[in-house]
C-alpha cells in the first residue's frame, strides 16, 4: 500500500488480481441469486435437472456454448 497525494494504492500481482476479481463476481452471483430467491415469495421452482430434461438437453450439448457476459 502507498499514499500519493491522500490517494491510497495497492500493488499486487495479476494472479492475485484475477483471483480477487472472480471472488467479487462470485460474490455479485451469491447476492443476486439470494436476492431472486427473496424474489421468489415462496413459490416453487424447477430444478435444473428437470428442466434440462424437459427440453431435452444434456450437459454435453451445452458444453461446448460460449458464456454470455453478464451485465
Amino acid at each position: 500500500q502507498m499514499c500519493i497525494r491522500d490517494r491510497y494504492y495497492v500493488l499486487m500481482g495479476i494472479n492475485d488480481y484475477q483471483d480477487l476479481l472472480d471472488r467479487l463476481e462470485d460474490t455479485e452471483d451469491v447476492r443476486l441469486a439470494e436476492k431472486r430467491i427473496e424474489d421468489n415469495n415462496g413459490r416453487a421452482t424447477i430444478p435444473n435437472a428437470d428442466l434440462m430434461a424437459e427440453l431435452g438437453l444434456t450437459e454435453e450439448d451445452i458444453a461446448g456454448t460460449p458464456t454470455p457476459e453478464m451485465a
